[in-house]
């Protein structure tokens, strides 16, 4: 088993001493066969890839990424913690895809990183953060309120386009283009928003 493992003729000392260490687990192994042997076998195939991995890191030194310092893991700890805080940035938007062992299909939130807010998945569902729940809920509670609000202010500018326009001497036309970026444009395109497009 381990006699038969691969050793290049340029081995690093402390690649042939690892080796070494699993030949004679692996002998070891296969002449008592005991759990003090399995056992020792296991440490020495760990070591062994620990040492391989250590000498190709030496070699090929730009296939591997920088260590990052304390500074840079501080830093990254507090974005984290950050964004833990903060909810998920929008618009988030469903993503449907297939899952073998759920028959009725994944339903994933993602937000507009392409962060996970939250999933359907059968086994190990992606858990809610705190910040995207308060978020959530604000936001459906708010929305028929809102839509109510953008009814009555759409109305209230068309009454008033009307009352100028005929105070004007002009026929109001209530299927008229409004511009874009005006008010009614936006209470329009916002409303279309909250009724999911229609």
């Amino acid at each position: 088993m381990g006699k038969n493992l691969y050793l290049p003729p340029d081995a690093s000392p402390e690649r042939r001493a690892a080796h070494a260490a699993y030949v004679a687990a692996s002998d070891r192994l296969a002449k008592y066969g005991d759990v003090a042997a399995l056992a020792a076998y296991r440490k020495a195939e760990s070591e062994y890839g620990a040492a391989m991995l250590a000498e190709d890191k030496v070699r090929r030194p730009k296939s591997y990424p920088k260590e990052p310092s304390d500074e840079e893991m501080a830093a990254r700890k507090a974005q984290w913690e950050r964004e833990e805080r903060e909810p998920t940035p929008l618009p988030w938007r469903v993503v449907h895809g297939l899952q073998w062992d759920d028959k009725e299909g994944l339903v994933t939130i993602e937000g507009a990183n392409e962060d996970t807010v939250a999933d359907n998945a059968q086994f190990y569902p992606h858990a809610i953060k705190a910040a995207d729940a308060e978020l959530i809920v604000t936001r459906v509670n708010a929305h028929d309120a809102l839509v109510a609000a953008l009814e009555a202010c759409i109305e209230n500018i068309k009454d008033s386009a009307q009352e100028i326009a005929e105070n004007g001497g002009v026929k109001f036309d209530h299927d008229a283009t409004w511009p874009e970026g005006s008010s009614i444009a936006l209470a329009y395109a916002a409303l279309a928003l909250a009724r999911g497009g229609k």
